[in-house]
């Protein structure tokens, strides 16, 4: 076994001491103690694959870039710092301002890199503290809508998520961005049950500032959460009353997203107005290959909370139709279900696929759930015979996926290594010319190289062209090594070759 390999077969044996600890305190009714216990089984788990000192490929690398020089220079976000070559203002994997996604993320990335250093952890450590911070509070809405049994199932259901604990780690698309995005909708939620009974406005400004920063961080389908506040509201509030208050909040939210979308269209108006056109474009068209059909996200439902979720939200519709339903619990939960239909719906028909769309909705799907394994808990101790099989059945299920999911995600034994010799290389050609100004070519994946060098990185191998122009400009011109340099190349004395030959 690899060191990595020891080291992960020791995260899963502390996790499953947490999560036992976690059950047993629970059953003590030390409620305290339980959630502290699955919340650090939340932050070890996205802790470990986040510790891996290299880049995840695409948007991670992307993403890392950025947020490396925004920490220089927070009002522009660039790629390319100084993009030596042509390039084209409508290509977002090789431009100088890009604008593909929106800051928030990207700053918290940015904050986390100025304090704490150029590297891989400081970059991941805002998604590990936010994806652990959603666990809580997916604890708090568990627990007023059914109790600390649904508030501590659904938090461990969270905890051990494969889908989320892969973004918080940085290993799938959309990554750090999604993971923030997904805390602020959550955090929007929180705060409508909080105040489903207001009084005043500022209940309004609070929510619809956390709304607009949820955009910011993403997309103004965060205004999920103003319908989520609606049916609250409804509980006490008039109708007029009602609406004045998701009014006042979409204002709030209008104003803290809008400054941003101002600036960048008046400071670069010809990627701004790409973006926002190619924003669009998702709506009608196949991008990227990220192609489905209807029924694209649901039919993965299953992949991702697993088997059971489907019995569980059959069940949950049922119940939320109940005429004997407590009132207060049945407005939380038809609240519930707006969080969790809303982006399904809208995401099923928008042309372009991607499993994260969706993943707001998650938090809504762990409560569903843990409404549920309680009630199937106390059938089995209530029941004999076939019953009180098929209620162990539905608990075992139900518990056993996401914690077979949570393991896939971490990779303890056998996953990917901790580092990667080109990596290291690449991070030594960083300290060997430090002090020198470098446009890179045949480096294989230039985006990773332009986060741990100050160099400008291309791909493809240099032209003659190429080299006067980068000389004009003030640059010496590396040449990546990679084993097959011709000699022609090799044996210039006017370029630099990294690794040496």
């Amino acid at each position: 076994m690899t060191p990595r390999d020891v080291a992960g077969a020791l995260v899963m044996l502390g996790g499953g001491l947490l999560a036992l600890a976690a059950l047993r305190c629970a059953r003590a009714g030390r409620e305290p103690a339980a959630l502290a216990c699955v919340l650090l089984l939340a932050l070890v788990l996205r802790a470990f694959p986040a510790s891996d000192r290299y880049l995840h490929q695409w948007d991670e690398s992307y993403h890392a870039v950025v947020a490396r020089h925004l920490a220089d220079h927070p009002g522009t976000p660039t790629l390319y710092e100084d993009p030596v070559l042509p390039y084209h203002r409508q290509a977002w994997p090789h431009t100088h301002v890009w604008l593909h996604k929106q800051p928030l993320a990207l700053w918290t990335m940015a904050a986390s890199l100025k304090a704490f250093g150029m590297n891989e952890l400081a970059l991941r450590l805002p998604s590990m503290v936010f994806s652990t911070l959603a666990v809580a509070m997916t604890w708090w809405l568990g627990r007023s809508i059914g109790g600390p049994l649904v508030g501590l199932s659904a938090a461990f259901l969270h905890a051990v998520s494969g889908p989320l604990i892969t973004l918080a780690a940085g290993r799938g698309a959309t990554d750090h961005v999604d993971t923030l995005f997904i805390t602020l909708v959550e955090a929007g939620v929180v705060l409508a049950v909080k105040w489903r009974r207001p009084h005043g406005a500022l209940p309004a400004v609070a929510v619809g500032a956390v709304v607009g920063l949820a955009a910011l961080a993403k997309s103004p389908i965060a205004a999920v959460v103003l319908g989520v506040w609606w049916c609250l509201l409804r509980e006490t509030a008039s109708r007029r009353r009602a609406l004045a208050l998701v009014a006042v909040a979409g204002v709030v939210a209008a104003l803290v997203f809008a400054p941003w979308q101002i600036h960048a269209l008046r400071s670069w108006p010809v990627e701004a107005r790409w973006e926002r056109s190619y924003d669009l474009l998702h709506l009608t068209r196949t991008l990227e290959h990220h192609r489905g059909g209807p029924f694209f996200h649901v039919l993965r439902i299953p992949r991702y909370f697993g088997p059971f979720a489907l019995v569980s939200l059959a069940w949950f519709a049922l119940r939320v139709r109940r005429r004997d339903a407590r009132a207060g619990d049945l407005y939380l939960e038809r609240a519930l279900w707006v969080w969790l239909l809303a982006p399904y719906v809208f995401f099923s028909f928008v042309a372009t696929k991607m499993p994260a769309y969706v993943f707001i909705a998650a938090p809504a799907l762990f409560l569903i759930l843990g409404l549920h394994l309680p009630r199937l808990v106390e059938l089995a101790r209530s029941t004999i015979g076939w019953r009180r099989r098929a209620a162990l059945a539905g608990v075992a299920v139900l518990v056993a996926f996401p914690i077979a999911g949570a393991v896939q995600a971490v990779k303890p034994i056998g996953g990917p290594p901790w580092r990667l010799p080109w990596i290291e290389q690449l991070k030594a050609a960083g300290r060997r010319f430090a002090d020198l100004r470098i446009v890179a070519f045949n480096v294989p994946r230039p985006i990773d190289a332009m986060f741990y060098t100050s160099f400008v990185a291309y791909a493809r191998m240099p032209r003659d062209a190429d080299i006067v122009r980068c000389r004009e400009r003030g640059y010496q011109v590396l040449v990546w090594n990679d084993g097959r340099l011709p000699a022609s190349i090799r044996e210039r004395a006017d370029l630099l070759v990294w690794p040496p030959p």
